[in-house]
């Protein structure tokens, strides 16, 4: 790969960049447990965004496979657990902060 095209942003180089909302779809496997995990997250936080719903979703992945006990399903854990981090709201609250504020032309 030549230097140009490792500088080169997926956007620019013409690679589909997938939507948040896709990379939920594929870690939930099914449309109806995407869709129940987002109704969910935004039932606890009317504001919940895609991203911030992916955030939590991929880190409460990581909290499941990192347990010992198996998960016997654990689509339904997700959509349990990850709605409880929108209704604690100190966690959505230190991550809103840490995201970059858009720049105003």
């Amino acid at each position: 790969m030549s230097a140009d095209r490792a500088a080169t942003p997926p956007s620019a180089a013409g690679e589909k960049q997938t939507s948040a909302l896709e990379k939920i779809k594929s870690l939930m496997v099914d449309d109806q447990a995407t869709a129940k995990l987002c109704d969910r997250c935004r039932s606890a936080d009317a504001e919940a965004t895609d991203e911030e719903i992916l955030y939590f979703l991929e880190l409460t992945t990581a909290s499941l496979r990192r347990r010992s006990m198996g998960v016997a399903d654990w689509r339904q854990q997700l959509i349990t657990e990850v709605p409880r981090r929108f209704a604690q709201r100190h966690q959505v609250q230190q991550y809103r902060r840490a995201q970059p504020r858009p720049t105003l032309p």
